[in-house]
């Protein structure tokens, strides 16, 4: 009788050659050849002995004992051991005699300086029963040159020698892992890719113990059904859904050759049984071959796929299901067909994991579990790497960093011991940012820089965890994944503990399509927010998430919403209108159980958490007076002019650190947290200090509940569509016979109000979520439609005629829409730069900005004498108490600028050759004057009449790095389409709605110059008063109320 632990025919073994990579699954056949890795020998020899080590000579195995191994080398060490190696270079370094290399005549023939032992020497001594270790020893001291190498280059030689001509194999009894890493490294394909990890994974998934019951579907060669067998040690339920009439196809379960105590778990079904409730095997008892071993077998095999089908079809009319936990591993089967199947069976707590590599099997999986009602459905897709999260910090330029010093090294700190990305990126030294993101508030321009570099990096970033500069960290033992998006959400924002509001401060997101194009929609409110008291970012955030996720069901609140949005005046007014926004955003989204945060979106993309001791990442660092407890990760408002050694006014705080630096050399030490020199009087008790925080958030709570604006009226109308036609200006060819108006309308209005052609203007192109549904057109016309329309006397104040002029200017530029602009700095260098290079008429598009801009615009004009056409363009005309549709300057955006762009045009046709359309701080660079080149290219074209300049992409690799230098390149352009100068040939254009076809894309040697750092001079507005101003790309909202421009438009019903 056979020992049991002894290697006998048809048994499966694990074959490994010593130092060689492959790791294969064998069943041993007598009279079986083995072959692995050049080594072969014959499966007979190794029957009788136990698992182990064996040496290969002539073909056979024998056993290498563990006695021999320490004879050899005193460590049992399987392998060459490095001694060995160093004693045999040791030996080699004693040079050969000179008679031996003129016997050889090595230095006569180079041919024959490596190698003196040929292959057929080498077979010879193999053949003789040479080890490993004696054939190495040849073939050194056989290479000639061995002694003139490097000593790393020695021990890789003699490496490389020894695996090669290694005779040692491993022979030993399979386990799930060693069967797992020999399928995934020959033949992945047969086991779906799965790694040991991922296997390891799903088994702690689903908590398979002793005494389990589970149901497993899989198609990995049975190496699922044999690990969990193995989990449940024989006590136990294990119901393996298989096709066809029995289970084949299982080698991993075979090879396990596991006891019948152990297999008694294993219960089989058929897929055609399972279908239709009923066995399908049957006993061909009539058969004269069958003998009773075989019949009973077939009986058992019956009776325990009854007890399948009973488990799963059968369940307790009280409602409780038997299966805790189901397993599906799949390659080619939809596991959908096994959930609809197997689902009723699994308990209301019990675990479902599905593996499959096919990513639509995914995503038809989870919509399908969430249609069903599953909760916490995750999509694993392996263990994030620290490398693909960002930390991320956006400057306005080098200076800022002296103020948040302390705050961005704990960041810097935290970021390099756990491996995060930590990127600080400075938005004056990144020059193509004030291109790409034309905001001129910064808080908004922040927003579309992080979009911009998640894009660049979008292969090897994930997440992103944006914060402001004065964000410090205070607890380094938190790391960040826990706080990472769930499957379906996209990006997390938090609320404030003091004020109702949603903080702009820090936000985390998944570096998706979904992800990015929010932040560049926020980034876009800043063209919609209005000209009173708004505060910047903060309250576009809050009109965004109204605006994109609020029904219009509730069109009643949200009108009341803007409203109160639109007539702000101080933070009071804003608290009220985060309120009116906070309560829709509880009314229509989904809260979790313990109220802690809310979903919104049609798949909950957004996540709202909300002010819940330990639920939030960051909160106010003056929230409760400097202190802190373990439950805080992130700390706001560290900035170091704030910083007091008491606390004596609003946002003042007391550092929790000690010292204003910390100590980075540390920071890749395992005691890191070191350089963390803690105040200990800030730090409090968990317990005592989650019941400070709670009175504060009762208190901002209360504030919600007892607020007008909480207060959610049920709507007694639907929304009204906005049938008005706001008519800009209107522009009358007297050599066509044609009034040209343009005008903004909604896109919902069937009937247009204007008779002849009407042409729609493009939109601008960007990548985003959000909709407008406002658009502006141009109609054409003729004078017997006009008087037809009675529209004279309505817009005889609005009427510029055109096409009688002489042209007075060669150059011309059109600016862009001045919203809320205050940087007064950026505007004068622009005028003139233009002005240097032969520019002699400005039209500028005033919508908003400050009383001092007002003033330099008339100075310019008038101590300057720059002809400057300044064009009224301010809002929509609308009152919420006389109108009855939602407010269309929130239904809009980018103020209508192609609009703008298109009267300009008409302004200049016939008084400008060439109008220029650039972005502030935008700059051609030419060898040659302006005027001069233009007349080449038009010389050159002389039908073209537009030429496109394309941008330049100067800023290169935004990542802060040795090797990230902000070099002009070529052919590294923007996308002409959204980002380029345009020179239009103004007596060409025919048609100003539609751009000429024949167009000339010109791409400039060395690109556009754009802005290149802070300029700081001295603007004479008067004799008496000077004023000291930056020519910088953006500026901080400081408060300002700006003065909006009246009476733009004229409504024509």
């Amino acid at each position: 009788m056979d020992q049991p632990h002894l290697i006998k025919d048809g048994d499966f073994v694990i074959i490994q050659k010593i130092a060689g990579e492959h790791v294969r699954l064998q069943k041993l056949f007598k009279k079986n050849k083995i072959l692995i890795e050049k080594l072969r020998f014959e499966a007979d020899s190794v029957f009788g002995y136990s698992h182990g080590l064996f040496e290969v000579a002539q073909g056979r195995c024998s056993k290498v004992r563990t006695e021999t191994l320490l004879e050899q080398d005193g460590t049992g060490d399987i392998e060459m051991r490095h001694t060995d190696i160093d004693r045999m270079k040791n030996e080699l370094k004693r040079p050969l005699p000179e008679e031996e290399y003129a016997e050889d005549g090595l230095e006569k023939n180079a041919s024959q300086k490596r190698q003196k032992l040929t292959h057929v020497e080498i077979g010879i001594l193999r053949q003789e029963g040479a080890n490993a270790m004696d054939l190495v020893s040849h073939l050194v001291s056989g290479n000639a040159c061995f002694n003139e190498r490097t000593t790393h280059a020695k021990d890789k030689y003699v490496r490389k020698k020894t695996q090669r001509y290694q005779d040692r194999v491993l022979i030993l009894k399979p386990t799930i892992r060693l069967i797992t890493e020999s399928y995934y490294k020959r033949d992945p394909d047969r086991i779906a890719h799965m790694r040991l990890d991922q296997l390891g994974h799903m088994l702690a998934l689903c908590g398979i113990r002793h005494g389990s019951k589970v149901f497993v579907f899989e198609q990995l060669l049975g190496l699922l059904f044999s690990s969990v067998v193995e989990r449940l040690s024989g006590q136990g339920t294990c119901v393996a859904l298989h096709r066809g009439r029995n289970l084949q196809g299982v080698p991993c379960l075979q090879a396990m050759d596991y006891t019948k105590e152990q297999m008694d778990v294993l219960y089989t079904i058929s897929v055609s049984s399972l279908i239709k409730k009923s066995c399908q095997l049957v006993v061909d008892d009539d058969k004269k071959d069958v003998n009773d071993e075989v019949k009973s077998r077939r009986n058992d095999r019956i009776v325990r796929e009854k007890v399948a089908l009973e488990c799963l079809l059968n369940q307790d009319p009280e409602g409780t299901r038997y299966f805790d936990s189901i397993l599906c591993a799949t390659r080619s089967v939809n596991p959908i067909d096994i959930l609809e199947k197997s689902w009723s069976a699994l308990a209301y707590s019990g675990t479902l994991v599905i593996y499959t590599p096919n990513i639509q099997h995914v995503i038809h999986v989870y919509k399908w579990l969430r249609d069903a009602g599953a909760i916490n459905a995750d999509d694993y897709k392996g263990p994030i790497k620290p490398e693909e999260i960002s930390i991320i910090v956006v400057i306005e330029n080098r200076n800022d960093i002296k103020l948040y010093t302390l705050a961005l090294q704990t960041l810097q700190c935290y970021a390099t011991h756990y491996g995060y990305d930590f990127q600080l990126i400075d938005f004056e030294s990144t020059p193509t940012l004030s291109i790409l993101c034309p905001q001129d508030d910064f808080f908004y321009a922040r927003h579309c820089a992080v979009y911009h570099y998640l894009y660049e990096y979008q292969k090897t970033l994930k997440y992103a965890m944006i914060l402001d500069a004065d964000i410090g960290l205070i607890n380094p033992f938190q790391k960040l994944e826990p706080f990472l998006p769930l499957p379906n959400e996209h990006i997390i924002l938090s609320q404030r503990f003091q004020i109702n509001e949603i903080g702009a401060y820090s936000y985390i997101i998944r570096n998706s399509i979904y992800g990015r194009r929010f932040l560049l929609d926020w980034a876009d409110y800043f063209y919609k927010e209005p000209t009173s008291f708004h505060g910047s970012d903060n309250g576009a955030l809050m009109k965004m998430l109204m605006d994109r996720y609020v029904p219009d069901k509730f069109v009643h609140h949200k009108d009341k919403c803007d409203d109160s949005y639109s007539k702000l005046v101080d933070w009071a007014g804003f608290r009220k209108m985060c309120i009116c926004v906070n309560s829709l955003l509880y009314k229509v989204g989904k809260q979790n159980k313990d109220r802690s945060r809310v979903n919104v979106g049609l798949k909950g993309e957004v996540r709202i958490t909300r002010r819940v001791p330990g639920k939030s990442w960051v909160r106010d660092i003056y929230d409760t007076g400097s202190r802190w407890t373990k439950d805080d990760v992130f700390l706001h408002g560290m900035k170091s002019t704030k910083m007091s050694n008491k606390i004596n006014g609003f946002k003042t705080w007391i550092s929790p650190i000690k010292g204003d630096k910390l100590d980075m050399n540390l920071c890749k030490r395992r005691d890191f947290y070191k350089a963390w020199n803690y105040n200990t009087q800030l730090y409090k008790p968990l317990t005592e200090f989650r019941e400070e925080l709670w009175k504060i958030i009762y208190q901002t709570e209360g504030e919600h509940n007892s607020s007008y604006f909480s207060k959610i009226v049920k709507n007694d109308y639907e929304p009204v569509l906005d049938k008005n036609y706001y008519v800009k200006s209107v522009f009358r060819d007297i050599k066509n016979k044609i009034y040209n108006i343009l005008f903004v309308a909604h896109d919902d209005i069937k009937k247009p109000k204007f008779s002849g052609k009407i042409h729609k203007i493009a939109k601008v192109k960007r990548e985003t979520n959000y909709k407008t549904k406002y658009s502006s057109f141009i109609a054409e016309v003729n004078d017997r439609q006009f008087k037809k329309l009675k529209l004279k006397r309505k817009l005889s104040r609005r009427i510029t005629v055109i096409g009688n002029k002489k042209i007075k200017h060669t150059l011309g530029v059109c600016l862009p829409i001045l919203t809320n602009f205050v940087n007064a700095g950026r505007f004068i260098n622009t005028i003139n730069y233009w002005t240097m290079n032969q520019v002699t008429k400005f039209y500028v598009y005033y919508h908003s900005t400050n009383e001092t801009m007002l003033e330099i615009l008339s100075s310019l004009k008038a101590n300057f004498k720059v002809n400057i056409e300044i064009i009224s363009w301010g809002d929509l005309p609308y009152r919420f108490k006389n109108h009855s549709f939602s407010n269309p300057n929130y239904l809009s955006n980018y103020r209508f600028q192609q609009l703008a762009y298109v009267d300009c045009l008409f302004r200049a046709k016939g008084n400008v050759k060439y109008l220029i359309k650039p972005q502030f701080d935008q700059k051609i660079k030419a060898t040659v004057g302006l005027s001069e080149l233009f007349d080449l290219l038009a010389k050159h074209s002389p039908k073209t009449s537009l030429f496109q300049f394309s941008v330049s992409n100067v800023y290169g690799n935004m990542r802060n790095d040795s090797n990230s230098q902000n070099k002009i390149t070529i052919n590294n352009l923007l996308d002409p389409k959204l980002f380029s100068l345009k020179v239009e040939v103004v007596p060409l254009i025919k048609n100003m709605a539609v751009e000429s076809k024949d167009t000339s894309l010109v791409h400039v040697a060395d690109g556009f110059a754009y802005h290149d750092g802070s300029t700081s001079f001295t603007y004479l507005l008067s004799k008496r008063k000077r004023l000291s101003l930056i020519s910088r790309p953006t500026m901080h909202w400081k408060n300002e109320i700006c003065i909006k421009a009246k009476k733009s438009w004229k409504i024509i019903r």
